[in-house]
């Protein structure tokens, strides 16, 4: 099943957004949602990744760099990271085209579009663990804070600036509470702070994997802390 990230205007009363083919038109209820967060716009895109997915590249990863740093000579290649991280290279190539496309609601300025569309798939792929793992943050069941989340991501990417997430990018989650579909929201500010965060950052395919290594380790430690 696919997730969707819903674009819409709590100041507008009725409105029927026409987008691409990879994008859909938001419903009353989104609307009427949007409405309780304060946010000037709620962003959406659309992911092709489950949970169950990024669940599933996590653990690649992490068993892959468990085994990798027992044995030496058998550290984890460029290839093998290739391999693990593919689904999350298609998803934001995927993401990309959506974010083009936005570009005028994400207020994204000319030189960002470039930096946009310059993206390597490394940097693609890293840019849709963040996007996932901040929105499944709001959704889980297992109550996991937001706060934990930017941490671990300051924490396995350094990205200073991920840091204003606690303050204006976690307004959505008293919304998502309400809302129990597949349809995700996230507010441009947010949205527009991961992108130009990972457009930025270049660190390889092994480089990711590491994150997605140390991010996932430092959630479990706050988790069992």
């Amino acid at each position: 099943m696919k997730t969707e990230f819903k674009i819409t205007y709590p100041f507008i009363t009725s409105l029927i957004v026409v987008l691409s083919t990879f994008m859909v038109s938001c419903t009353n209820e989104e609307y009427e949602l949007s409405k309780q967060v304060a946010s000037s716009q709620i962003v959406c895109f659309e992911s092709g990744l489950t949970e169950s997915d990024m669940d599933s590249v996590t653990d690649e990863i992490s068993n892959a760099i468990d085994f990798s740093t027992r044995s030496i000579g058998n550290e984890l290649t460029e290839d093998e990271a290739i391999h693990i991280l593919k689904p999350l290279a298609n998803d934001g190539k995927n993401l990309q085209k959506q974010i083009l496309y936005q570009k005028n609601e994400l207020a994204l300025s000319p030189d960002e579009v470039i930096l946009v569309k310059g993206m390597t798939n490394d940097q693609l792929a890293e840019m849709s663990y963040a996007f996932n793992t901040i929105w499944d943050s709001g959704m889980t069941s297992q109550k996991i804070k937001g706060e934990d989340v930017v941490d671990c991501l300051l924490y396995a990417t350094g990205i200073q600036s991920l840091s204003d997430l606690v303050q204006h990018g976690f307004e959505v989650s008293s919304a998502t509470n309400l809302y129990k579909g597949t349809k995700m929201l996230m507010t441009a500010k947010t949205a527009r702070q991961i992108i130009t965060a990972f457009a930025r950052r270049a660190v390889g395919w092994v480089g990711v994997a590491w994150m997605v290594y140390d991010f996932s380790k430092c959630m479990k430690d706050k988790n069992n802390g």
